[in-house]
């Protein structure tokens, strides 16, 4: 009997990416942040920004839907599954 694989953490990956890209915009990024009390199990990332408003250059890096809005804190929920593929790859990268 086999042992199923590790569980890959592709939103912790997908942090680390955005940290590299948005920290020096100064967004700061984080995850498994909880979100209430007894949390169930969900993958976020929150990213949050300094400042009143988005700068143009932080407009630029960030995805349709957050740009556009005025929030000073975004949470992202992360959903992916185990069976990635390049298509999926490609839309992390572009985020």
């Amino acid at each position: 009997m086999s042992n199923p694989p590790d569980k890959t953490f592709w939103h912790r990956l997908l942090a680390l990416l955005l940290t590299y890209i948005l920290t020096p915009i100064n967004i700061h990024v984080q995850t498994d942040v909880p979100v209430m009390g007894d949390p169930p199990e969900v993958d976020i990332l929150l990213l949050r920004r300094e400042g009143k408003q988005w700068t143009p250059e932080q407009r630029e890096r960030l995805p349709d839907g957050i740009r556009d809005g005025s929030a000073h804190t975004v949470l992202v929920e992360f959903k992916a599954t185990e069976s990635i593929n390049l298509d999926k790859l490609r839309h992390i990268i572009s985020i």
